[in-house]
């Protein structure tokens, strides 16, 4: 089976900041990973990740 998986960050206006496309074989828990990898240097308003 082929498959993609999104992980998507937006700010609270829904805002697109970061996209990550990666296979569906990686696990949420480490493909959540790949977002936010960085982007505490390039947005550092972000306070809050849920």
């Amino acid at each position: 089976m082929t498959g993609r998986k999104r992980h998507i960050l937006t700010d609270t206006d829904g805002r697109l900041l970061t996209v990550r496309v990666h296979a569906a074989d990686i696990q949420d828990r480490d493909g959540a990973k790949l977002p936010l990898k960085g982007s505490r240097q390039r947005f550092p308003f972000v306070a809050r990740v849920f």
